[in-house]
């Protein structure tokens, strides 16, 4: 593999720098937690891109540049695993959700409604209500194998031509036209299998990152008071007084200018809140533990939103599985602390437990992700 010369060094060698990176993570997942338990709508202007930006920022030429194909296979190395076997579990428990009024109003499974939901988890589909939140799972693989094409195509170019420069020129373009790609299929409705036109929406987010990894490893020149301030209150502006709104799982991203601005800004103030919260030791370690679990934590929270919603319906003396059973959450003025809690907290405790066991006892029946 040829060394870019323009390529500068990897920043996440310093262990603070990955833990600022779980911090960041954390808050993503706790956004969505957020988004989909408690009334607080704003978190989908940026909740999901920040996930795709932190993964441009995370991709890594230096061993992946020149094969693009290994990009994909260690992503899908460390997620399709999980998925199955998350999704596989919901899909078994289709029947005993509806049971307990977990879920409700869905039909009861058969033998082959079983084998067919199994046959589904294997290719990234299925799962059930409960398995709702991993749609965002295929989207990102996709978009990470883009990314490495689109860097792979730009490198092999530049060094053909001898001129390196030319390559963050491809790269840009590349990332732009893939971009607009997805703007024309969200704007005129064409929704492609696996949601891949979000995949490629998203790409100039991921892009984004990309060059904040290799043109600013000290994050602290970038991230400041003065700056975060105004975003924060531009922020403030489009959410209560222009209304601005995207969901990205439903094709709605405001106008294309807008979703970019929008995701750029809330992904800066993450990244600002993140340099805050890494000076305070007890959320530090909060954030950093359910960054580390977000992929468990985006498979779980809805089940454990449920749960919550059981036994505060039992508590109370409530029968009728239609209050108790609404999705996502039945009773989110009461209970949203405990849906944040049981969404994030408990859930990351609960795999940390099981890495802690498995590494004890020298178990490979679970892998957790490393980044």
């Amino acid at each position: 593999m040829q060394k870019d010369k323009y390529l500068l060094p990897n920043p996440l060698i310093n262990i603070k720098n990955r833990d600022y990176w779980y911090i960041i993570k954390g808050i993503g997942i706790l956004s969505v937690v957020i988004g989909h338990t408690w009334k607080a709508k704003y978190v989908y202007l940026y909740h999901l891109a920040l996930f795709f930006f932190v993964g441009g920022y995370l991709y890594s030429e230096e061993k992946y540049g020149d094969r693009p194909w290994e990009n994909v296979v260690s992503r899908l190395r460390k997620s399709w695993i999980k998925y199955v076997l998350f999704a596989a579990v919901f899909t078994l428990c289709q029947n005993l959700f509806l049971d307990l009024g977990i879920i409700i109003n869905l039909p009861r499974y058969s033998r082959r409604d079983y084998l067919a939901g199994i046959c589904n988890t294997i290719l990234l589909q299925g799962g059930g209500r409960m398995a709702g939140a991993l749609w965002f799972i295929p989207v990102m693989i996709v978009a990470s194998g883009l990314l490495g094409m689109t860097v792979w195509i730009a490198r092999q170019i530049s060094h053909i031509l001898k001129q390196e420069y030319i390559k963050y020129f491809l790269i840009v373009l590349q990332g732009i036209v893939l971009g607009v790609l997805g703007i024309a299929l969200n704007l005129k409705g064409i929704s492609l299998s696996y949601h891949i036109h979000t995949s490629f929406l998203v790409m100039p987010i991921l892009v984004c990152g990309y060059f904040l990894r290799v043109f600013c490893a000290d994050l602290r020149i970038i991230l400041k008071f003065w700056a975060a301030v105004p975003l924060a209150i531009g922020f403030w502006y489009a959410v209560n007084k222009l209304h601005w709104w995207v969901d990205l799982a439903a094709e709605q991203i405001i106008g294309p200018w807008q979703f970019y601005v929008i995701s750029v800004v809330g992904i800066y103030l993450c990244m600002y809140a993140a340099k805050v919260i890494q000076k305070t030791h007890i959320l530090s370690k909060y954030f950093i533990l359910i960054g580390k679990y977000s992929f468990e934590i985006m498979a779980c929270h809805f089940l454990t939103t449920k749960i919550v919603d059981i036994i505060y319906a039992k508590m109370i003396g409530e029968i009728n599985k239609e209050i108790y059973g609404k999705f996502v959450c039945a009773y989110s003025n009461e209970l949203w602390p405990m849906y944040l809690l049981a969404g994030t907290l408990f859930i990351a405790v609960l795999f940390r437990s099981i890495d802690i066991f498995r590494e004890k006892y020298n178990c490979n029946f679970y892998m957790r992700r490393i980044n």
